[in-house]
C-alpha cells in the first residue's frame, strides 16, 4: 500500500516503524491479486502460505472450506515439515460439541471439494485455539504445540 493515509510509525511507539520498501510502499504481508476491473482480492498472509512440493496452499482457503463443515466451530491451518514435500498442511479443528467428528469423515468430504495436494496431512481436534493478546489465533503457538507433539510421538515410538 502507498498513499497519504498509510501509517509512517506506530502511535506512542515512534521507534517501531512498519515494514516499507525504499519507495515508501507499506508491506502488509498479504498475498492477493487484482482482477480485470481493478478489484483487490486477498488470498492469505505470506507467512501462512504452505509450500507442498512446489504447490502453493493458502491456509485461509483451507480454513474457509473446513469452517463450512457441520460441527466445526473454528479451524486453523498451519504447515508442518515434511521430509518428502517440504511442508504439508495440518488442520486444528474446534468441534461445536453437538456433532461427532472424525478425521476420516472430514477428509472424505474434503476430497470432493479441493485438489488432492491441499488435503491436510493431519487433523487435530482441540477444545480451543490459542490466541494472541489481540484475540487472533496464534499460529505460532499451534506450530510449537505440533512440534512438541511430534517430538513426543517419535520419542514414544523408540521405547
Amino acid at each position: 500500500l502507498k498513499g497519504d493515509v498509510v501509517i509512517r510509525e506506530y502511535w506512542q511507539h515512534s521507534e517501531r516503524r512498519p515494514s516499507c520498501d525504499a519507495q515508501g510502499w507499506f508491506c502488509t504481508g498479504d498475498l492477493g491479486y487484482l482482477d480485470d476491473e481493478g478489484w483487490l482480492y486477498i488470498k492469505d498472509r505470506s507467512k501462512d502460505m504452505i509450500n507442498r512440493g512446489g504447490e502453493k496452499i493458502y491456509s485461509l482457503e483451507l480454513e474457509n472450506i473446513l469452517s463450512t463443515y457441520r460441527g466445526v466451530r473454528e479451524v486453523a491451518v498451519i504447515p508442518t515439515p515434511s521430509p518428502v514435500y517440504g511442508e504439508e498442511p495440518v488442520a486444528f479443528i474446534v468441534p461445536d460439541g453437538q456433532h461427532h467428528l472424525t478425521s476420516e469423515e472430514i477428509l472424505g468430504w474434503l476430497k470432493v471439494k479441493i485438489a488432492r495436494f491441499k488435503l491436510p496431512a493431519r487433523i487435530i481436534f482441540t477444545r480451543v485455539l490459542p490466541r494472541t493478546h489481540n484475540g487472533k489465533v496464534s499460529k505460532q503457538q499451534l506450530k510449537t504445540r505440533l512440534a512438541e507433539s511430534i517430538i513426543t510421538l517419535s520419542t514414544e515410538d523408540k521405547k
